[in-house]
């Protein structure tokens, strides 16, 4: 059955009606890192390497960044020599924990309240053309963790983001966790570029999202950090412009075809933002307030 839409949907939500005025930062798109290490039963040492990949990338990009994280202690242990050689973490990683910690630039929270206040705060406190969030930690069933006892129903956190930003601020979604089908949104994005229906695809969209989740049961980490989370920083920076050319290098870069799910919230929605995928600026790499 083709679930492919024939007809000529509203497309005002895709025009440049938006003119944010300039921020203080003079940067129109916010970076949100988010990602969570937790206690032994759930730890994830090495979502410090997800961070920083995707810290290193925000602020290549002349993004104004903030980091919230449940890390407090210097998270190098057993794993710092190993990530020394790898390609794209190199000694800097370690220089940017051990900084980032003495400088107390990680902004720690403990409870979903504290999150959730902290999310609503710096997304109400500017008017922004962009929003990229980032979200590295445990998932299931639809429900994204920030303790060992405490989570959040991945709908509902992407509807407090909605309701915390402007109308025509255009939000990027980069989740990665278990089981992450983050709140499917109208549209999926198949291989062939087209946007195929969801059980929301009748709902009309507030804004324009683009959701990319990582759709496996069990995601896979190691000393290096997450695959997916790495996959996709190698492929932004190699310029691509259409969502199913990322959704197609990223599952053939993790060799599972099912890996990555990418959702949007308008029809024909099928290019990646030129604001994610732009010529980076330079800026100092532990710059945290651009």
């Amino acid at each position: 059955m083709d679930l492919t839409r024939q007809d000529n949907p509203d497309t005002s939500l895709t025009k440049n009606i938006f003119s944010p005025k300039c921020t203080s930062s003079g940067s129109t798109t916010l970076a949100l890192i988010t990602g969570f290490q937790y206690s032994k039963n759930l730890e994830l040492k090495s979502v410090i390497v997800d961070i920083y990949l995707v810290h290193k990338y925000c602020v290549e990009k002349g993004f104004k960044t903030y980091i919230i994280t449940d890390i407090e202690e210097d998270v190098i242990g057993n794993f710092g020599d190993s990530i020394l050689h790898d390609e794209m973490v190199t000694g800097d990683a370690i220089d940017f924990v051990k900084e980032n910690l003495k400088q107390k630039r990680l902004i720690n929270i403990k409870t979903v309240s504290e999150l959730t206040n902290k999310v609503t705060k710096f997304l109400k406190h500017e008017i922004y053309k962009n929003l990229f969030f980032y979200y590295s930690g445990h998932g299931d069933k639809g429900y994204f963790y920030v303790t060992e006892h405490e989570r959040i129903q991945m709908k509902m956190f992407r509807e407090i983001i909605e309701e915390s930003v402007h109308s025509q601020t255009k939000i990027l979604l980069l989740i990665d966790s278990c089981d992450s089908f983050w709140a499917p949104l109208q549209y999926e994005i198949n291989k062939s570029g087209q946007s195929v229906f969801t059980a929301l695809s009748q709902v009309p969209p507030r804004r324009e999202i683009v959701c990319i989740c990582q759709a496996e049961k069990h995601s896979y980490m190691n000393n290096h950090g997450s695959v997916f989370t790495r996959t996709i920083m190698q492929l932004f920076r190699k310029n691509i412009i259409t969502l199913n050319h990322l959704l197609l290098e990223t599952n053939q870069g993790l060799k599972n075809s099912h890996c990555c799910k990418i959702y949007c919230s308008i029809y024909g929605e099928n290019s990646l933002w030129d604001w994610v995928r732009r010529a980076p600026v330079h800026i100092d790499k532990y710059a945290f307030f651009a």
